[in-house]
């Protein structure tokens, strides 16, 4: 069998292009010439080290979730480990005139090196928009390039995302209603002069950030996922049957409060606004522990801006251990590598 036919029948067993090249001691360059020769589409999958291969598209439709309201859902796919850490942002602002969380991003990327975190969960409100307490409002596409010059980027670290009401802003030029909301899929019937939707600009220019959706977003991780929320809103802000722990933005504040079988997590914004005091200032991190799959338990890092003599810095403030129920269902049955090899 010659080599090229050798290499389309791995993938098509379910080998990643990484594995397959490997194994047939050919370059990634030269499966990518074999697939698009024959045609064959594929799609990127992540992992937890900063890692991303490829299978082929539509392989297996345990790789595709269920559609979950405008985009599907994510998984952040787990070599054989009991743990994945993250860092999770929220309400960054970045664009409002009197922000200067620049360098806070900063320093989040900084932390994120140090400590061997390749992803970041963001609660949406990336920019300012065209409404709230900023001073200058910048049009749409400037605050876009604002963005995309001064983000922050590194090859290794994905920004995992969802559209806040000041992101949706900057399409509809005002505070989002709730048609908006309902109408987004339809927004492109709409003139977009001088409108810009962030969701489809980042996916264009910035290969680091990935939409979970409006608003409303679900991560898989494991066997097990969770949710990703911003303000409420009447089809798009409800808790997932089965969701054990919910990340929410918007509100601006720190807690964690418990319903049921549920932990919520309302994460400070990362950024000094006008009405948010220094310490309020944060980004966390999250240490995922596993049992069989399923999330067991959450170890919290809490920082927050301390003023320094050399400025402002954001510092360990608390830690936190956060136990879920275990007693649930299985979502789904689990996809797990060893050294990025699918195991049967």
């Amino acid at each position: 069998m010659l080599k090229q036919d050798l290499f389309l029948e791995l993938m098509k067993r379910g080998k990643t292009l990484i594995n397959a090249c490997n194994e047939l001691s050919i370059t990634a360059l030269e499966g990518e010439a074999i697939l698009e020769k024959n045609n064959i589409e594929t799609k990127s999958i992540i992992f937890e080290d900063g890692t991303v291969d490829a299978i082929i598209k539509n392989y297996d439709n345990s790789f595709d979730a269920a559609k979950f309201y405008n985009n599907g859902d994510y998984t952040i796919y787990t070599k054989p480990i009991d743990s994945f850490k993250t860092i999770v942002v929220s309400d960054m602002h970045f664009t409002h005139s009197d922000n200067n969380n620049e360098r806070y991003l900063d320093q989040v990327y900084e932390i994120a090196s140090k400590s061997g975190i390749h992803h970041i969960l963001n609660l949406g409100d990336i920019v300012d928009g065209m409404f709230g307490s900023s001073s200058i409002k910048r049009e749409p596409i400037d605050q876009f390039e604002f963005l995309l010059n001064h983000y922050p980027y590194d090859k290794n670290i994905f920004n995992w995302y969802i559209l806040g009401d000041h992101d949706i802003s900057l399409w509809t030029r005002r505070k989002p209603l709730e048609k908006d909301i309902d109408s987004w899929h339809n927004h492109k019937d709409l003139q977009n002069k001088g409108r810009v939707d962030l969701e489809r600009a980042l996916f264009n220019y910035r290969d680091d950030f990935i939409s979970l959706g409006l608003l409303n977003g679900t991560l898989h991780l494991k066997n097990d996922f969770i949710q990703l929320l911003h303000q409420p809103h009447k089809t798009r802000n409800g808790i997932r049957q089965g969701c054990r722990f919910v990340l929410r933005g918007h509100s601006h504040c720190h807690e964690i409060r418990k319903s049921g079988a549920t932990t919520e997590m309302f994460v400070s914004p990362l950024g000094d606004l006008q009405f948010v005091k220094d310490n309020e200032v944060s980004m966390y991190t999250l240490e995922f522990n596993f049992r069989d799959g399923l999330i067991k338990n959450i170890e919290m890092e809490h920082y927050t801006l301390q003023i320094t003599k050399l400025g402002g810095k954001l510092l360990l403030n608390e830690k936190r251990n956060i136990n879920l129920n275990l007693n649930k269902k299985v979502i789904k049955k689990e996809i797990s590598y060893e050294d990025k090899r699918l195991v049967k």
